[in-house]
C-alpha cells in the first residue's frame, strides 16, 4: 500500500511538473515567437515604404520634370512642355519599370496576409507571382477537372490569390503598354521661351528736340543740323541714300506688318534671341492709281499726243506749273495742297496728313502686251502707242510716332499716332526724293509677273519719305525687351500622360493596403511568419493539388516544440503526416 502510494505520489508530482514545463515551454516560445514578429513586421513595414516610395518619387520625377523644372501649357488633347522628349520619356519608363520590379515584393508582403488566413482556417495555400502559377490557380478558381479527372472545390484563399496575383500583374503590364502608346505618340516641337531682361538697349528712335532748336541764320529756313546751299542738300540726299541702301552704320529702316516704314536697328545690332516693343518714328502710305481718270477718250491711237488731265475728282493738277523742286529742279510730281497742286519746299503744314502726285513712265511693261493701248493687269499703267506706258498715282502720306514689337526679325505694329508738325514738314521736303526718281526705278517692272505695283510703290514712298528725315534722330532705350530661347520640347498626348501618373499612385494605394493588412495579420497571431514560409516554399506550389483535396483532421496545422542542437526550444508548423485512422487505433 506504501508502495502504491509511493508510485503515485511520484506520477502527480511529474504530471504537475511536466504541467508546469510544458507551461513554461509555451510561454518561452511564445515570447520568442513575438520577439520574431515584431521583427517581421519591421520588415513588412520597411519593404513597404520602400515600394510606395520608390515608385512615387520615380512619379513625382515625371511631375517636376514637366511641370516644374520647365514651361508647360495645354493644347487641345496634349500637353506641350519645354522638358526635352527623350529625359521625360525615360523618366515615365522607369516609373513602369519600377511597378514591375516590385511587383514581386508586393506579393511577398501579400503572403503574410493569406498566411494569416491560413492560420486562421488551417488551410494551406499557395501563391506565385508567374504566369503559369497564375493559369494553375485560374483553373481552380472556375472549378475546372484537377489531374485524374476529380472535381476540384473552390478555396476562398485561393480565390483571392490569384485576384491579387491578377491585379498587381495587371498594373505592371499595363502600365507599361501604356509607357509605349505615350511614346509612340508624343512628338519632339519646338518651345519658345521668353525671359524679361534690363530695357537698357537703345533700339528705339526720336527726333532730337535739341538738335532741331538750333539756329543757323544764314541756311534759313533749314534747321536741325542740315546745311543747304546753292548746290541743293547733298547732306540730307547722303544720308537718305545711306539709310535706304542698309548702309548706315546707326539705324535702317523696316516695314511692320502692316506696311509702316519705321527707323530701327541696323542687323548687326540685333540677335535673333532678342525681342523688344519701342517707340520710333515712321511713315505710311496709301496709294490709288488714277490714270484712266487723267487720260481723255480717244488718245490711244499710235500717233496721238498724250496730254494727262485728271478729273476734278482726283484733286491732282498733273499738268499744272512747276514747283522749284526743293534743289531737284522743276517738278510737276510731289506733294500736293488741297486742289491738288504742287507744294513749295519748305512749307509750313497744318496737319500730319500730306497728298503726293506722281506720274510714272515705264517702257518695261510693253514686254508682254502687243497693240496700242489697253492697261497692263492691275498695275495702273496704261499702254500708248510705242511709247512708254503711263501710270498717274495719287498717295496719302501719313507722318506717324509708332511703338512697335520686334521678334525673330519680323516687325508689327502696336499703335501709332500722329507726329509733330515739324517732322511732318520734314516727310513732306522728303517725299520730293521720292518724287524726282528714286521710287518709280526702285519698283520698275512690279506687277508684270508677281506682286502689286500700287503696294510696292506705297512701301517704297513710305522708305524714301522717311529716310530723308534721318538726321535729326537719335536712340532711345526700348520699353521692355525679353530674351527668347527655343529649345526643342515635347508634345505629350493627355490620355496616356495621365494614366501613366495615375497609374502608379493606384499601385502605390494598393501596396499600402497590402501592407497594413500584412502587419494585422502578423499582429493576430505570432505564427504568420511560419505559415508564410510554408507558402513561400516552392515545394508548396508544386504540391498544390496534393495539398487543395478534401479537407481532414489531418489538414489541421500543429505546431511541434523540439530543441536544437544548442539546447534551446524551438517549434515548426507544420502539417501532420498521419490520418484520423491513426488517431483512432
Amino acid at each position: 500500500m506504501a508502495l502504491l502510494l509511493y508510485r503515485a505520489n511520484n506520477l502527480l508530482v511529474s504530471i504537475i511538473e511536466g504541467t508546469w514545463l510544458s507551461a513554461y515551454c509555451a510561454m518561452e516560445l511564445y515570447i520568442g515567437l513575438c520577439r520574431q514578429g515584431a521583427g517581421t513586421i519591421w520588415f513588412i513595414v520597411l519593404t513597404g515604404a520602400a515600394v510606395v516610395l520608390a515608385v512615387l518619387l520615380i512619379t513625382l520625377g515625371v511631375l517636376v520634370e514637366v511641370f516644374a523644372v520647365h514651361e508647360y501649357h495645354f493644347e487641345g488633347r496634349a500637353l506641350l512642355t519645354s522638358a526635352p522628349l527623350g529625359r521625360t520619356l525615360t523618366i515615365a519608363h522607369l516609373a513602369g519599370s519600377a511597378v514591375a520590379v516590385t511587383v514581386p515584393l508586393v506579393v511577398g508582403l501579400a503572403a503574410y496576409v493569406l498566411a494569416g488566413r491560413w492560420v486562421a482556417a488551417s488551410r494551406v495555400e499557395t501563391l506565385s507571382a508567374s504566369i503559369s502559377s497564375l493559369w494553375d490557380g485560374a483553373n481552380y478558381v472556375h472549378g475546372r477537372r484537377g489531374p485524374g479527372g476529380k472535381e476540384l472545390a473552390r478555396p476562398p484563399i485561393l480565390y483571392h490569390s490569384v485576384t491579387l496575383v491578377f491585379y498587381f500583374l495587371a498594373l505592371a503590364y499595363g502600365l507599361s503598354g501604356i509607357d509605349t502608346w505615350l511614346g509612340a505618340a508624343s512628338t519632339a516641337v519646338n518651345y519658345p521661351l521668353t525671359t524679361d531682361i534690363p530695357p537698357s538697349v537703345q533700339f528705339g528712335r526720336q527726333v532730337n528736340q535739341t538738335l532741331c532748336s538750333q539756329t543757323f541764320p544764314a541756311n534759313l529756313p533749314y534747321q536741325c543740323g542740315l546745311v543747304k546751299g546753292s548746290g541743293g542738300d547733298p547732306q540730307e540726299f547722303a544720308i537718305f541714300i545711306n539709310t535706304v541702301q542698309g548702309l548706315h552704320p546707326n539705324s535702317s529702316i523696316a516695314i511692320t506688318d502692316d506696311s509702316t516704314a519705321i527707323f530701327v536697328p541696323t542687323a548687326s545690332q540685333l540677335d535673333d534671341s532678342i525681342g523688344y516693343r519701342a517707340m520710333t518714328v515712321g511713315v505710311k502710305s496709301n496709294c490709288t492709281s488714277v490714270t484712266t481718270q487723267c487720260i481723255p477718250p480717244g488718245v490711244f491711237q499710235p500717233d496721238a499726243g498724250l496730254f494727262l488731265n485728271c478729273t476734278q475728282e482726283v484733286r491732282f493738277n498733273v499738268m499744272g506749273e512747276a514747283s522749284p523742286g526743293c534743289g531737284y529742279g522743276a517738278a510737276t510730281d510731289g506733294p500736293l495742297d488741297a486742289e491738288g497742286n504742287l507744294l513749295p519746299c519748305q512749307t509750313n503744314l497744318n496737319s500730319t496728313d500730306i497728298r503726293f502726285g506722281r506720274s510714272v513712265s515705264s517702257s518695261a511693261y510693253h514686254a508682254n502686251f502687243s497693240g496700242s493701248g489697253g492697261t497692263v493687269g492691275d498695275t495702273g499703267f496704261v499702254l500708248h502707242g510705242s511709247g512708254a506706258a503711263v501710270n498717274v498715282l495719287v498717295c496719302d502720306v501719313h507722318s506717324l510716332e509708332v511703338t512697335y514689337d520686334y521678334f525673330n526679325g519680323t516687325y508689327s505694329t502696336v499703335s501709332s499716332t500722329p507726329s509733330d508738325l515739324e517732322q511732318a514738314a520734314r516727310v513732306s521736303d522728303g517725299l520730293w526724293a521720292g518724287a524726282v526718281s528714286y521710287v518709280p526705278n526702285a519698283v520698275e517692272g512690279v506687277g508684270m509677273y508677281s506682286g502689286s505695283y500700287i503696294d510696292a510703290f506705297s512701301n517704297q514712298l513710305s522708305l524714301v519719305a522717311l529716310a530723308t528725315t534721318w538726321y535729326v534722330m537719335e536712340p532711345i532705350n526700348v520699353l521692355s525687351a525679353q530674351s527668347t530661347v527655343v529649345p526643342i520640347g515635347a508634345r505629350l498626348p493627355l490620355a496616356p500622360f495621365l494614366l501613366v501618373l495615375v497609374i502608379p499612385f493606384i499601385y502605390c494605394v494598393s501596396v499600402l493596403a497590402v501592407t497594413i493588412s500584412a502587419v494585422i495579420a502578423t499582429l493576430k497571431s505570432p505564427y504568420t511568419a511560419f505559415a508564410r514560409s510554408r507558402l513561400m516554399d516552392p515545394v508548396t506550389a508544386i504540391g498544390c493539388t496534393r495539398l487543395f483535396k478534401h479537407e481532414t483532421a489531418a489538414d489541421r496545422l500543429t505546431l511541434e516544440i523540439f530543441k536544437g542542437p544548442d539546447g534551446t526550444l524551438r517549434a515548426i508548423v507544420r502539417r501532420p503526416t498521419f490520418s484520423v485512422d491513426d488517431l483512432e487505433k
